[in-house]
């Protein structure tokens, strides 16, 4: 298939994934660096495959004590998840790539996870925002799923007894498909050798994707102008804690909790003060 199609990047993922299982951590992160190289180049940067091969190199590095170099890798693959529930957001006609990308909550759990451990024990110096905070978001998107699609198609088809409004619904799935067919596309010509492929067909299939990629944003933008509420359910931002204290009267608390599986992580935001967060540990 030459040295830059998907299905070797998949296979190069693989063999990096055994190496990891066996602890030789030094040959599995070449072999991930280049397998996220390919998914980047040939689907794009918001590609559901390019978040799988971002989480397996953040957790090769997680499982290494690399708490900082993993931190930036989960964060963009969070934000690529967000992206895709955004040009996604009815979930219609989605392959099964996409719903496991969109629907799995572990690499999200992962995510929470070191930034907990990190919030245990700071490192002094560090710039990056707190781990505590950082972490009360990716939480609000981790509570996320099943039940956010749900909700999202029944807006979608309250939504549909509006002209304007089903226009862009009909203009955003046409661009999903197209954009689909093109990626085959492209994924065929990356397949075939070196010698018969076309450079400049492979050049043009690229920048077709990018410029679907760009009207899809617009046409979720117009949407969600159109239609707020449909918005709201379909592709939310997960609230930060300064939002929430906004939304709090002085005598109003939250409280958030999570489970990971040895910590139980809880979050008591106020309106005027800093947030308390407790970290405790699960015995039984």
């Amino acid at each position: 298939l030459g040295p830059e199609h998907p299905d070797v990047a998949t296979s190069l993922n693989n063999l990096a994934g055994l190496y990891e299982a066996q602890g030789q951590y030094g040959q599995a992160e070449p072999l991930y660096r280049r397998s996220l190289t390919i998914m980047e180049k040939v689907l794009g940067p918001e590609h559901p495959s390019v978040a799988t091969s971002l989480n397996n190199l953040a957790d090769l590095f997680d499982r290494q004590g690399k708490l900082t170099m993993a931190r930036p890798l989960y964060e963009r693959s969070r934000r690529v998840y967000l992206a895709l529930a955004r040009v996604n957001p009815d979930f219609e006609e989605a392959p099964a790539e996409l719903f496991k990308a969109l629907y799995s909550r572990n690499w999200l759990r992962l995510y929470v996870k070191l930034l907990a451990t990190i919030a245990r024990d700071p490192k002094p110096g560090e710039t990056v925002g707190s781990p505590v905070t950082d972490a009360f978001v990716v939480v609000e998107q981790a509570r996320a799923g099943l039940a956010q699609g749900a909700l999202a198609k029944s807006s979608a088809r309250f939504a549909a007894g509006d002209l304007a409004t089903a226009d862009l619904a009909r203009k955003m799935q046409e661009l999903r498909r197209e954009r689909q067919a093109v990626e085959k596309q492209l994924i065929e010509e990356y397949g075939k050798p070196t010698t018969r492929r076309n450079e400049e067909r492979l050049k043009t299939l690229q920048q077709e994707t990018q410029r679907m990629d760009r009207e899809l944003a617009e046409a979720v933008n117009r949407l969600n102008k159109a239609f707020p509420k449909y918005a709201e359910v379909a592709s939310p931002e997960p609230i930060d804690v300064a939002s929430v204290r906004k939304m709090l009267r002085p005598e109003e608390a939250v409280i958030s909790f999570f489970t990971l599986d040895d910590r139980l992580l809880v979050w008591v935001v106020r309106k005027d003060k800093e947030p308390i967060y407790r970290d405790i540990p699960i015995k039984k």
